[in-house]
């Protein structure tokens, strides 16, 4: 196998732009400051008249704090799961289970980031 940086810009990207997307996995990490997070990725759905069909959206992040729970109810919100569903602080992957499958629309942005 050769590198070849030509190659590295091949892929298709998501453009910027609204998106009804399916959650298609999640993974539990602990984050680098010792917070349990789940790991969202996306799949744009191909049954919805959309640009980047069959894209995926990966590595969305929430963290299992006070301080993010805001976000985490959000998502939740947005995916149709029930007011007062309960996760254990022990078991956050339950969150990952409950939103596998599910639709919502994201807002994917370019940005600068740290330059």
């Amino acid at each position: 196998m050769k590198i070849d940086y030509s190659m590295a810009d091949s892929g298709a990207k998501v453009l910027p732009g609204e998106y009804e997307v399916k959650v298609v996995n999640y993974e539990v990490k602990t984050s680098t400051s010792g917070n349990q997070c789940v790991q969202l990725d996306y799949e744009i759905r191909n049954d919805v008249n959309q640009d980047c069909q069959g894209l995926k959206i990966l590595y969305d992040n929430f963290t299992f704090t006070d301080s993010a729970m805001w976000r985490i109810c959000a998502a939740a919100k947005a995916a149709g799961i029930p007011d007062g569903f309960e996760i254990p602080d022990e078991h956050p992957e339950q969150f990952g289970e409950a939103m596998k499958n599910r639709y919502l629309k994201l807002v994917v942005q370019d940005r600068t980031y740290n330059d």
